[in-house]
């Protein structure tokens, strides 16, 4: 709840993504929340950048807002490559709402657009947004909303940073390693933004006069070399049998954080992955940089929710079934958090009565390739249960086997000890699995 007596503080919640993405939603395509690519204040923003044409937002929404008038600000800064391109921040409470016009104009010309005043009545419910519609190639950060009540702001506190910004003016990019001293001009950018802004917060102060002590400290004597750029590395993750698809650009980011796209040429052909593993293939970028990418192919899982991690309140696709059902303050036989060897849940059966009851959990696999499957499942347990692992086709082919739990837990035993059992089966069309164990599986040779 906001208080009255909080005007003239920014209501925005996590105004310049400092803690992730959370309350902000977007909309479209080609924003990422947080970003460290092209700052402005703090130490993250939101990025955009898409190589097509694209259309986002990004929003929160305020509620139980003290009454009064409001401005809405935000900064951005980047290249808009259309004529057409547009961008805009938005403050809406009710039937009112009032815009302003965002300039994308160049790396480091920031520009900071300020609504008109909003009266908002008390307790209601604020939407802040901006939108953006830009051609390919745009790109760009924005950062720092800020939604202040019209009461005026103190005045910040600027001698420290004025002074840190006359000791920036004396080094020399002569007498220092590229990268750093690239650090230090964004830093200096960033801090005379701050000093010429026409009401910064004493924050907004602060953070600039932070970064900007932090590149001084950071410094490297050099000879102005540049350094070669890095490629961003590609990382796919496949399973076993699913085309594999490189892609055709990769990131390049160069000494001074900024980055491009450039097409890939992979030297090696992908054809020779066989089966589960990591794999590497390198390529040469347009400029002639080496990029690497690396290739999890992981074992192709058959059977669905084969764990039942979706949890007991949604088993499918499995069909689980007993006769009798046993009570619930007696037994079970369902899917439960108890006793699981991996993840959250596992198939739970128990019996308290002494009185025997049968169960079974079914699913049906379709559309099998003809060969060779293994079907296989991990168990624990104790006392006297007949358990069997069963394959069938629809031919009436069948596998089966016994299984024998691994062990009794309670208060005197040791931890739960697992056995694997495994059924293997010549499928040659749509096959069915059957089992009442904890985590099953069905893999391809």
């Amino acid at each position: 709840m906001l208080d009255a007596s909080g005007a003239g503080e920014n209501l925005v919640v996590n105004p310049g993504f400092e803690d992730g993405k959370s309350p902000w939603e977007t909309t479209g395509s080609g924003i990422t929340i947080p970003s460290t690519s092209d700052v402005i204040t703090g130490s993250y923003t939101a990025h955009f950048y898409k190589a097509t044409d694209y259309t986002f937002t990004v929003s929160q929404t305020l509620t139980d807002v003290p009454a009064g008038d409001y401005r809405l600000s935000a900064t951005v800064h980047g290249v808009a490559n259309g004529d057409a391109d547009s961008a805009y921040t938005t403050v809406a409470s009710g039937i009112a709402s009032n815009s302003a016009d965002l300039s994308l104009d160049g790396w480091q010309n920031y520009d900071t657009a300020t609504t008109d005043v909003i009266s908002i009545v008390e307790g209601a419910d604020v939407q802040v947004q901006a939108t953006f519609k830009l051609t390919a190639g745009s790109w760009g950060a924005i950062d720092d909303f800020q939604l202040v009540a019209e009461n005026p702001m103190p005045v910040a506190d600027t001698a420290a940073l004025e002074s840190l910004l006359d000791e920036a003016a004396a080094y020399s990019a002569d007498d220092y390693s590229v990268a750093s001293y690239a650090a230090l001009t964004r830093a200096v950018a960033r801090g005379e933004w701050a000093l010429g802004a026409s009401a910064p917060s004493q924050a907004t102060v602060d953070n600039a006069a932070e970064a900007l002590q932090s590149a001084i400290d950071g410094l490297v004597p050099g000879d102005g070399t540049i350094p070669d750029p890095t490629v961003e590395p590609v990382a796919i993750t496949v399973v076993d049998g699913e085309d594999i698809v490189l892609p055709s650009t990769v990131t390049v980011t160069s000494y001074d954080e900024t980055t491009t796209t450039e097409s890939v040429t992979w030297n090696d052909s992908v054809s020779w992955i066989d089966g589960p593993g990591v794999y590497t293939v390198t390529g040469t970028t347009a400029n002639g940089w080496t990029a690497t990418a690396t290739i999890t192919v992981t074992e192709s899982a058959l059977l669905l929710n084969g764990g039942f991690e979706n949890g007991f309140e949604d088993v499918s696709p499995w069909d689980i079934t007993a006769s009798p059902w046993p009570d619930a303050a007696a037994g079970t036989f369902w899917v439960s958090g108890d006793d699981k060897r991996s993840g959250d849940y596992s198939l739970n059966f128990w019996n308290g009565t002494g009185a025997e009851f049968s169960g079974a959990a079914t699913q049906n696999v379709t559309g099998l390739e003809p060969g060779a499957y293994t079907l296989s499942a991990w168990l624990t347990g104790g006392e006297t249960a007949d358990v069997t692992l069963t394959a069938t086709t629809s031919e009436g082919f069948e596998a089966t086997t016994w299984c024998c739990p691994a062990g009794a837990t309670g208060p005197s035993t040791p931890p739960p000890r697992w056995s694997a059992t495994t059924a293997c089966s010549l499928l040659r069309s749509a096959g069915r699995s059957r089992t009442a164990l904890g985590a099953t599986s069905m893999t391809s040779p």
